[in-house]
């Protein structure tokens, strides 16, 4: 949240950075992730807090991200993912570009490389971000900025990533994707070809998973989510959740999971048990009502209540 009636202490950036530093350290052992990683999340942060902070309902975060806001803990994310309420990924860019002249006291400013178009099937952008913390490079990571994602569900709001106690930051929530559209979004990037070749979204699963296992779903919401993306991926309805190749997925997804030791399901099998679960019976309209319990795993519709 953004803190009432505290004063930032720190005078110049350089006394900022170290005490950035002395923070992510002291606090390394709490955390799943490394010092270096944290320190790029504290940069994706200040970025966010000036789209929130500016124009709270001009922006929805999307991604890994939105999963390491949203969870207790997720996978890392080399990059940051926005929506933009904008007509055209170029009006979005040009928001983006000024909403991070914001100043908001904390002596960091972006620098952006030229954008190109993304080639998902969806229109937007792909841009290099350098986050400089006063006269010196702080990170450097990559935006993909989207105008045209399905939104069948309501945002949620959540807060900041990185719990970092820093007197008088301005540390806006974060409106999120909805939960349904995520999961829609990685099933069916799943399931879809890429330029004739079969997906290799394997981090897309490792979502999967961490979502049934961590929250709740309405199958309705989630139904809808499936018919929205399957329409503008326009792609034929499946019934069930499959990967298209066993051989490339079970290499692809060990190497994923491999970085992450807290994942329980260490095989490609363990993680569609998951992954399935949640999603074929809705997916094929076996179950078209009731909530995901992520505790047993399983659906509750009125008939197993």
């Amino acid at each position: 949240m953004q803190p009432t009636g505290e004063t930032f202490p720190y005078a110049t950036p350089h006394a900022f950075g170290a005490a950035i530093m002395d923070r992510l350290k002291r606090t390394s052992g709490d955390s799943p992730y490394s010092t270096s990683q944290r320190r790029r999340q504290f940069a994706y942060d200040r970025l966010l807090a000036r789209l929130f902070t500016s124009d709270e309902n001009g922006w929805i975060l999307k991604g890994g991200v939105a999963l390491l806001a949203r969870l207790s803990v997720a996978r890392h994310s080399a990059d940051v993912d926005v929506m933009a309420i904008a007509d055209s990924p170029e009006a979005g860019f040009a928001a983006l570009c000024k909403v991070t002249e914001t100043e908001l006291g904390d002596f960091f400013t972006f620098r952006f490389d030229r954008p190109r178009s993304l080639i998902q099937g969806v229109e937007g952008i792909r841009v290099g971000v350098e986050a400089w913390l006063g006269p010196r490079r702080f990170e450097r990571f990559g935006v993909d900025l989207v105008t045209g994602a399905v939104v069948t569900g309501e945002p949620e709001v959540s807060p900041p990533i990185l719990a970092l106690d820093i007197p008088g930051l301005v540390r806006p929530s974060y409106r999120l994707y909805p939960l349904v559209d995520t999961v829609s979004d990685k099933v069916m990037a799943m399931l879809k070809d890429h330029n004739g070749r079969p997906s290799t979204r394997f981090r897309d699963l490792v979502d999967l998973v961490l979502i049934a296992r961590s929250r709740s779903l309405r199958a309705e919401h989630l139904s809808t989510a499936f018919t929205s993306e399957a329409h503008r991926r326009k792609l034929l309805h499946r019934a069930s959740l499959d990967v298209p190749d066993e051989a490339m997925w079970t290499a692809g997804y060990a190497g994923v999971v491999a970085d992450l030791p807290w994942i329980a399901e260490r095989s490609l099998p363990d993680a569609l048990v998951v992954a399935k679960a949640l999603v074929d019976p809705v997916l094929s309209g076996r179950v078209s009502s009731g909530i995901w319990d992520p505790q047993t795993l399983t659906w509750k519709t009125n008939a197993s209540s």
